[in-house]
């Protein structure tokens, strides 16, 4: 049973502004850039949802198989779709 109150974090850029994010969803969300490496090191212990649907390639470090597996350990959530979130799903058993 998930805590509606704690906002699920969601890495999205191109394929979507914030704005159409925002009028998408039904629920209040943490919205933030395209994932790249690190950026999971910042987030809060309360998160129980973490979305992935953007993240560098290139420009950037990949946010890493790793780095993903250690936050399902936590007992998050991590649910992928797109462009990176497809790809680490792809890679991890347990991510949605």
């Amino acid at each position: 049973m998930y805590d509606k109150r704690v906002a699920p974090i969601i890495f999205i850029g191109p394929c979507m502004s914030h704005d159409e994010v925002e009028k998408v969803l039904d629920i209040e969300a943490d919205i933030r850039a395209p994932i790249r490496r690190g950026d999971l090191d910042s987030i809060p212990e309360s998160t129980q949802v973490i979305g992935i649907v953007d993240g560098v390639f290139f420009s950037n470090l990949s946010v890493s198989p790793r780095e993903i597996l250690s936050i399902l350990k936590k007992g998050i959530h991590v649910v992928g779709s797109s462009s990176m979130g497809a790809l680490r799903a792809a890679d991890l058993t347990f991510m949605v």
